[in-house]
This record gives C-alpha cells, structure tokens and sequence, in this order.
C-alpha cells in the first residue's frame, strides 16, 4: 500500500506542474491575443443560459448547483467574410454562481449595440469581445491550485515512504 500511496503523491507533484504550467501558457498566448486589431461589429444574440453542475462531496454525496452562462453572438466582417462570434473574454467565457454575474455581462452587450471585435490574424483564430486580464487573479489561482495539488502530493509521499521503511508495503 505504501507504494501506491508513493505513486500517487508523485503523480499529484506533476499534475501540480503540468496545470501550473498550462495556465502560464494561456496567460501567454491571452496576452498575444490583447493585441488583435478590432474591428466593428454588432450584437445578434443575448441571452442567459441556466445549467445544473453536480459534484461529489469528500463523504460521497452529490450536491447539485445551479451555474449561469451568458449567451451573447455577434456579426462581424473579417477576411473578407461576415463572421459570427460567441467568444467573449480573451482567456475562457466562465460560469456564474449568481444569476446577477452572468447578467451583468448580458448587460454590457445589449442586443442590436456595436461592439469592437478583436480579430486573429487568420480566419481560424476566431475573435473575442473583451480583452480584460486580471493578471494578478490569475496568477494567484494558478499557484493556489499548484500549491494544494504539489502540498497533497508531498503528503502522500512522505506518507508513502514511512509506509514502505516501517514495512507497510
């Protein structure tokens, strides 16, 4: 047993890299992507979308939430086309715990208004309407996640090897 307890610690050291790793990335290529040019475009679609998340607690019970998604599409020409666009944010579009959230930004693109549409360089880099990084949030998240998945995974190391010297195995 403590062999496994040891494999699994390792694994969570890694996942704790990896995901650290993989958001720095996205950070990066977000912060490219700040730089696109705009161009006019209008609102077609606004909406809230209700959804049901589950999640397991620690005792094995499930517990359900209501999450809300705004729903917002535009029109845009680009490269020589009319587009349509759903993508808001620059990094992901989120889901909100409270219904005011999501709102919120159904508020700040209302139907039929101009917006600016930052556009990729080619027609497969799609476009988004708000360029807003909280850099510093975002960082912040990352290392938290990292620091847990890295903190769990020493514990079951260190759990793991006093399982194996004390003969455990």
């Amino acid at each position: 047993m403590g062999i496994v307890t040891l494999l699994v610690g390792v694994a969570l050291i890694w996942l704790a890299r990896y995901t650290f790793t993989q958001r720095q990335r996205q950070l990066a290529e977000a912060r490219l992507k700040v730089t696109w040019p705009a161009v006019t475009g209008t609102i077609t679609t606004n909406g809230l979308e209700e959804f049901e998340e589950e999640s397991t607690n620690s005792d094995g019970s499930t517990e359900t939430s209501t999450r809300y998604a705004p729903r917002i599409a535009y029109q845009y020409e680009a490269h020589g086309q009319m587009r349509t666009g759903m993508r808001i944010h620059v990094l992901e579009d989120p889901a909100y715990v409270t219904r005011g959230g999501a709102e919120a930004v159904c508020d700040r693109f209302p139907l039929g208004a101009t917006v600016a549409v930052h556009v990729g360089p080619t027609p497969d880099d799609g476009a988004y309407l708000d360029g807003t990084i909280s850099e510093g949030r975002e960082k912040a998240m990352a290392i938290a996640l990292a620091v847990l998945l890295a903190g769990g995974g020493l514990v079951m190391v260190i759990v793991g090897i006093g399982m194996m010297v004390s003969g455990g195995e």
